[in-house]
């Protein structure tokens, strides 16, 4: 039995260890140069008739042709503005197959998507219905990118973890009012309170500002209904933890504690992970388990 097979049967976590790679220069030089050649024989075509459809290229082949420069240049436009890309594949019970792919944002920042997949190259998996300019007008493929999972991991600094979040810290630090909204009643009414009292509400509030560092940014997870219960979600996440453990430097480590602000699903996912009920006690203190980490528990 292959450890991606354990995988299943062990830790219900179908990400391919051995299929991630990081799509390096050769590949984006040959996927520019296949982009060029789709540019300029649509480019030609588009010449003989004012409507550019209705060259000598049918007009099915035309649609193919328009998605596949759509799918290249959007990957391409990826690799300049975000530097290294990974993709994976991940596998559901059944053995449908799901391409992923990763860019960091810095900061602990990453963007990871799933698309759904098949015996096709990565270039034909990934992407699809963005548009072309061809001449002065954009053309759009016939059907909607076959994208049906994202997760966006947020960068350090653009987090917006609200109310929740202080809370947490709040009950933490074993105080009876918010320290952030404290500090801002004391502000506009400094007379109410002794010289004692301002001191602590403003020593309260740094420390709890420095707590706010303890945990995640925040993330978001979306996967289609249709393709939920799958494995998507974690493979995701479990993407992003194998990059960090093998693939990643240090100061490109994506961020992957838990988000604060957690839907009812995200709660039970983290529980599993974690392997326990409570885990939201320990917020500031864990990180996802990647699927290496979780195979051993069963060794």
């Amino acid at each position: 039995m292959s450890p991606f097979d354990c995988a299943w049967l062990v830790v219900k976590a179908p990400l391919d260890l051995d299929s991630v790679q990081r799509l390096g220069d050769d590949y984006f030089w040959a996927m520019t140069e296949r982009a060029n050649m789709l540019r300029s024989l649509l480019e030609e075509d588009y010449k003989t008739t004012t409507h550019g459809i209705m060259g000598d290229i049918p007009y099915q082949d035309w649609v193919k042709l328009i998605e596949e420069l759509s799918s290249l240049e959007h990957i391409i436009g990826m690799a300049r503005h975000h530097g290294s890309i990974y993709r994976a594949n991940h596998y559901d019970k059944k053995g449908n197959k799901f391409p992923m792919i990763t860019y960091g944002l810095g900061g602990g920042g990453a963007e990871v998507a799933a698309y759904v997949g098949g015996g096709q190259g990565p270039i034909k998996e990934i992407g699809r219905g963005h548009g072309a300019q061809i001449g002065d007008r954009w053309f759009y493929g016939d059907y909607l990118p076959n994208r049906v999972g994202s997760l966006s991991v947020t960068a350090a600094g653009h987090g917006d973890r609200g109310s929740i979040l202080e809370g947490i810290i709040t009950e933490r630090m074993g105080l009876s009012e918010n320290p952030f909204d404290a500090r801002i009643r004391a502000e506009h009414n400094p007379e109410e309170y002794t010289d004692h009292e301002l001191d602590e509400i403003e020593a309260n509030y740094e420390t709890a500002s420095d707590m706010l560092y303890e945990y995640s940014e925040g993330s978001m997870l979306d996967v289609k209904p249709s393709y939920q219960r799958k494995g998507i979600a974690t493979a995701m996440r479990d993407f992003l933890s194998e990059l960090n453990d093998n693939y990643l430097p240090d100061d490109l480590e994506v961020d992957l504690r838990p988000d604060p602000n957690q839907s009812f699903d995200a709660q039970r996912m983290w529980a599993a992970n974690q392997n326990d009920p409570n885990y939201r006690d320990r917020l500031h203190e864990i990180w996802w388990r990647g699927l290496r980490e979780r195979m051993g528990d069963q060794q």
